[in-house]
């Protein structure tokens, strides 16, 4: 079964490269990072929870026109190695440094939430693209033509991957083109139009939790937000472990 979904995959980034090419050129050029491919790990689809990871953007240089399978080895590699110990863990093998930045702490602190044989985890981003120097974000401008593609990329993702809770590290207004093209038309209005008002508690933690069709949407902010509110990342983990139970307690 994986490798079918593996390949499938596949066939959907090569469609949505060349859909790319055409509608925004512009974005693929040395001025720009290669767009960023998840691998599908072996172990997803045995395990209780699947949780897929989304961010906001990318950062640093990444070589634009690198092939996606080379893409999809380094995303495998990169991910593996944050599951080390420490930086001196000898025991994992894998060719990366482990990462202590507060994204990468807040995912490793989500994986300890259930044993390594229940939960299997892997990550994609909001704009698959980013900008090339100091500033890494893109521009309104540039983010609405990265989302002018036919293919929905992450709406695509989500539907081929059926994760059981997305989990994103941000969603404040500036990618709000970015998640219009990337939730189901039923997530995206319960993110917007119910529950934003100052009364919810949910919203009152930068938190808002949405289950539809199967799946937890957990929207919260950046760790490199919560990092600096007092008691915002133990928020998180808290709501991310009962969405845990409650999936758990729906089968």
């Amino acid at each position: 079964m994986i490798q079918g979904k593996q390949k499938q995959l596949l066939r959907l980034y090569r469609t949505w490269k060349s859909e790319l090419e055409e509608v925004c050129p512009q974005l693929v050029c040395k001025d720009f990072s290669y767009p960023y491919y998840l691998h599908i790990p072996d172990d997803w689809y045995k395990r209780k929870f699947r949780v897929l990871i989304v961010g906001e953007e990318g950062h640093g240089f990444k070589q634009f026109d690198l092939p996606i399978e080379d893409i999809q080895t380094f995303n495998r590699e990169y991910l593996s190695s944050q599951w080390k110990q420490s930086d001196i863990d000898y025991s994992n093998n894998t060719p990366y440094d482990r990462n202590n930045s507060g994204f990468w702490n807040r995912i490793r602190k989500i994986k300890a939430l259930r044993e390594s044989n229940e939960l299997s985890l892997t990550w994609t981003n909001l704009d698959k693209i980013h900008r090339i120097g100091q500033n890494c974000v893109l521009t309104k401008k540039q983010r609405y033509s990265l989302h002018q593609t036919p293919t929905a990329i992450l709406f695509e993702e989500i539907k081929l991957l059926q994760p059981t809770h997305v989990i994103f590290f941000g969603f404040v207004d500036r990618y709000k083109v970015s998640l219009e093209k990337g939730l189901p038309s039923v997530v995206l209005h319960k993110l917007y139009c119910e529950g934003s008002d100052n009364t919810s508690q949910q919203w009152k933690a930068q938190i808002k939790v949405i289950s539809e069709n199967g799946i937890y949407y957990i929207f919260t902010y950046h760790p490199n937000w919560g990092q600096r509110q007092k008691g915002y990342e133990e928020r998180v983990l808290s709501i991310v472990n009962d969405a845990f139970a409650e999936a758990l307690a729906e089968r």
